[in-house]
């Protein structure tokens, strides 16, 4: 009898409600040369034809096909699929963006060569027009880092929490909480497995991933963050924590909760995704965080327009409601 060979990389690909993307998005990834994969697809309680569709791949022998009882979110889903996977490394996609066809040999190559945990590559955002592209993170940080190092980074943002041009050894993301945060759950599983990289992050300038940006998608919507924004805090909290108690008082870590929870919150609560009063409540909650700490935090990293923002915020709401509705004016 045949010896079984495991895979190199499990690639996770959550759905929910995806029928329109699923069978495409197996079939480009059923091109991917250079490495033994797996594809294992965790279908979050679809009602639509999802589960036609993922079950006939799995027949065919395309994909290994999981569904849940019912909807639970995509962090639920990525931690099945994890615990499902038999792949030494994970690689985390969305059924409706795009990637390279050597985007596993390019990340495992390197997994290989450095034997860090955690591989990250270059990516980008394309706009629904085609014609914007934007990059996503900073491929400046080419090289190794050890986890404190990465973390940093991800505090900064010169590393992004998006999953989707990362790839992680299976065996740290057994390991972590998958916060069930409506949200915004990437952030808190990268700075998890950043945190855990014992073996280190080695970040290379290939381009391996494309993030669509479609009408109605959750980056681009008024979805409520508020409280996803407190999940994913306390997430990155417990694993800065964890790391070295040291990072919760250093200015990298402040500034992060400035530019990322405390302005996203900011944001959020003038999204007009809330009635007069409750936005107004949030906003007081909110603007009591913006302490003096933090924006010295935000000046010491030179960032003036997340320093004026959260000024505005503190000090003029008026003039941040102003700003902040000119700035979806001009989008």
């Amino acid at each position: 009898m045949a010896e079984v060979t495991a895979p190199d990389v499990s690639v996770v690909l959550p759905v929910y409600n995806g029928a329109e993307y699923l069978d495409d998005a197996v079939r480009r990834l059923a091109r991917q040369e250079g490495a033994r994969i797996e594809i294992v697809v965790v279908d979050d309680g679809s009602g639509d034809d999802t589960e036609r569709i993922g079950r006939a791949l799995a027949a065919a022998g395309l994909v290994r096909y999981f569904r849940q009882p019912q909807n639970a979110g995509v962090a639920a889903a990525r931690e099945r699929a994890v615990r499902e996977a038999t792949g030494e490394y994970v690689w985390f996609v969305d059924a409706d963006d795009r990637w390279a066809d050597d985007a596993v040999a390019t990340l495992l190559g390197e997994a290989r060569r450095s034997g860090a945990d955690v591989v990250v590559a270059g990516a980008h955002y394309v706009f629904p027009d085609g014609k914007d592209d934007k990059p996503v993170g900073s491929p400046r940080l080419n090289g190794p880092l050890t986890a404190e190092a990465a973390f940093r980074a991800f505090l900064r943002g010169e590393l992004t929490g998006h999953l989707w041009n990362k790839l992680f050894r299976r065996e740290r993301a057994l390991d972590i909480i998958y916060t069930r945060a409506r949200v915004h759950s990437d952030q808190a599983m990268v700075a998890q497995l950043l945190a855990s990289a014992v073996r280190g992050v080695s970040v290379i300038p290939d381009l391996v991933y494309s993030y669509l940006l479609r009408e109605g998608s959750i980056i681009r919507s008024g979805t409520r963050r508020a409280e996803s924004l407190v999940l994913v805090g306390d997430a990155v909290r417990d694993a800065a924590g964890a790391l070295d108690p040291a990072i919760l008082a250093s200015t990298d870590y402040e500034y992060y909760v400035q530019r990322f929870i405390v302005l996203s919150a900011l944001k959020d609560a003038t999204s007009q995704s809330y009635d007069d009063a409750a936005a107004r409540a949030l906003a007081r909650q909110i603007r009591r965080r913006i302490s003096l700490r933090g924006l010295r935090a935000v000046a010491a990293r030179r960032d003036p327009k997340r320093l004026a923002l959260l000024g505005a915020g503190r000090f003029a709401p008026p003039l941040y409601r102003f700003a902040m509705s000119r700035g979806r004016a001009r989008a």
